[in-house]
């Protein structure tokens, strides 16, 4: 394997890793957020327009969210967006969305 080879392994490794990270993230705070407003995945499912069984999917992240997916959660749950992808932090104040 030479060099280029070596760096397109490394790049499509680090992608995946920043995949997964990711979608634990979302679904830990999709998750928290969703008990948080007293909603099942089914309520949450149809305030959002999808089936609860992607709602659950996205929960035990056996799917990775697109971009209008988390919109749709987001604007569901009265949150923005971002507090459901950013990394939490129990340490952090609650922030003051919409």
């Amino acid at each position: 394997m030479d060099r280029n080879e070596r760096e397109q392994k490394d790049r499509e490794e680090e992608r995946e890793l920043f995949r997964q990270e990711t979608t634990r993230v979302f679904a830990e705070n999709l998750k928290r957020e969703r008990e948080a407003a007293g909603l099942t995945q089914e309520a949450l499912g149809a305030l959002a327009d999808l089936d609860r069984t992607h709602v659950g999917y996205l929960e035990r992240k056996r799917r990775t969210p697109e971009v209008p997916t988390v919109r749709r959660l987001a604007e569901a749950l009265g949150i923005s967006s971002g507090r459901l992808v950013d990394p939490y932090d129990p340490n952090k104040a609650p922030s003051t969305d919409d």
